[in-house]
């Protein structure tokens, strides 16, 4: 389908109720699943005295992320295999930001994937709860099977390996004794998922950023929208986008204006003045124009989309 086809669908699904948005999705489920993700890196061990709130919030979480939206074959195809795969810096920056909103404090840890057994070394993106390393980021692997199918299968086959607490380095990409591999340009992405883990406002900027051009990949936009929805009715608790949360303040001083001036390249980021602009510009702004010029090309897209 064609952008202007895209773009009308994209703007549908931003405009259903949370009915209308719930009604759409085939959800996965993970009954059979309780004893494999009983402890970190899964959930926090119920000995913690956030332990009922964060758990709730983690399995919903996977369970979103795993699920489908069969009804957009036409125009958004990835979703009707899952709502959104590999993507460790967005899922973690939004829950960190939902638990901060249920008053539970989590850090948002840019660090390093380590297995040694399989020459596996990448940067990775995963949360601190309590001093417990916890990562909710799902994978999926195989188009073949059923979302359900692949679930089971992340969570049997694949996360054996991969989520041993072993494997989570708390080495900042850029400072890592580890090789990371990859060219210059490799790095200089890497970089900015470091630089946009570095702070809250940076956190939520890199957020938005996805969200506002959905258009390439809607994932992150739906499974953000799903889980407001849910912890609105789990806990009574409404939270703000943080697309339109972004949309209200500069996103170089963080402070909130009516007279924001917006960015002449992607339409949606906001500033002060030329100086706030030429502030942002070097260290995050101007990568991220490239990040989302390149789209799904781009060395982070299976990471930040």
């Amino acid at each position: 389908m064609n952008q202007d086809g895209k773009l009308s669908e994209l703007t549908r699904l931003r405009s259903k109720t949370a009915d209308e948005l719930e009604s759409l999705v085939k959800h996965t489920s993970l009954t059979n699943h309780q004893h494999q993700l009983r402890n970190p890196p899964w959930k926090l061990p119920q000995t913690h005295p956030n332990a009922p709130t964060v758990n709730k919030i983690l399995e919903q979480s996977l369970k979103i992320q795993s699920s489908t939206i069969p009804s957009l074959t036409s125009t958004f195809f990835s979703q009707t295999k899952f709502i959104v795969s590999n993507a460790c810096q967005n899922i973690s920056i939004l829950l960190r930001s939902y638990l901060q909103s249920l008053g539970v404090e989590s850090q948002v840890i840019c660090g390093v994937y380590h297995i040694a057994s399989h020459q596996l070394t990448a940067p990775h993106v995963f949360l601190k709860i309590g001093g417990h390393v916890i990562d909710n980021t799902y994978i999926h692997s195989d188009t073949e099977k059923s979302a359900q199918g692949n679930l089971n299968a992340f969570i049997e086959e694949i996360s054996p390996t991969l989520r041993n607490l072993e494997n989570y380095v708390e080495e900042s990409p850029s400072k890592t004794r580890l090789h990371l591999r990859g060219g210059e340009a490799e790095r200089s992405e890497w970089m900015f998922m470091e630089v946009g883990c570095m702070n809250e406002l940076n956190q939520k900027k890199q957020v938005a950023s996805v969200m506002n051009s959905a258009i390439t990949n809607p994932g992150t936009l739906i499974y953000d929208k799903l889980m407001r929805i849910f912890i609105k009715k789990e806990f009574n608790v409404e939270i703000d986008s943080v697309e339109n949360e972004m949309s209200k303040v500069c996103w170089s001083c963080g402070l909130g204006s009516k007279n924001l001036q917006t960015c002449s390249g992607c339409q949606f980021a906001k500033y002060c003045d030329k100086k706030c602009i030429t502030d942002d510009w070097k260290p995050m702004h101007k990568m991220m124009h490239k990040i989302i010029k390149m789209g799904n090309n781009s060395a982070l897209s299976k990471i930040i989309n």
